[in-house]
């Protein structure tokens, strides 16, 4: 057999795995559907609106429950019911109340794309930069684009550096003032 033969061979081979595992793939999650990129992409992004809506609805649920139970019973409820933590349900009641204005309602929505968990990230920054984010501006010489590229990791130690650096730059002003 020439060295062609075998290498037409193997690409057929590999061509019908893949195709095999198309169509396997296609009917377990595909609900028997023939694969289209736009239909997927825009179930995807979908799905990222739907699941900040819950963030915030899960939010406004345990600010009221918060409210109305007594002390202790809230951290049995968040741990039970909903299977979270006392952090996380802190910052997903800080998200609902920082995003209950109108003003950031519509910031949350260009920053819906950016997931769950870069949203929260982006807590520590002011109403204003988170805006101005979503505006097209920039939060710490960071775009909304480049922020969307980076890991929840990534963008959490860049914003830690971030506020570092302007502390240490506010300290340096304070000891100036002060001599």
């Amino acid at each position: 057999m020439s060295k062609e033969v075998i290498e037409h061979d193997t690409l057929n081979m590999a061509a019908n795995h893949a195709a095999m595992n198309s169509v396997m793939v296609m009917e377990q999650w595909g609900n028997g559907e023939v694969y289209n990129e736009d239909r997927w992409i825009e179930r995807g992004r979908q799905a990222v609106r739907q699941t900040m809506e819950g963030m915030f609805e899960l939010g406004r649920a345990l600010i009221v429950l918060k409210e109305h139970t007594e002390h202790g019973r809230f951290l049995d409820i968040v741990q039970q019911e909903f299977c979270i933590g006392k952090m996380e349900a802190s910052r997903l009641m800080r998200a609902t109340m920082r995003f209950a204005t109108p003003q950031m309602q519509k910031a949350a929505q260009k920053l819906a794309g950016l997931g769950k968990s870069k949203m929260l990230e982006l807590l520590v920054e002011e109403d204003e930069a988170i805006t101005e984010l979503a505006d097209g501006g920039e939060v710490d010489g960071m775009t909304l684009d480049d922020v969307s590229r980076m890991t929840v990791r990534e963008l959490r130690v860049a914003l830690r550096e971030s506020r570092e650096t302007a502390e240490a730059k506010d300290k340096i002003i304070a000891d100036k003032n002060k001599k």
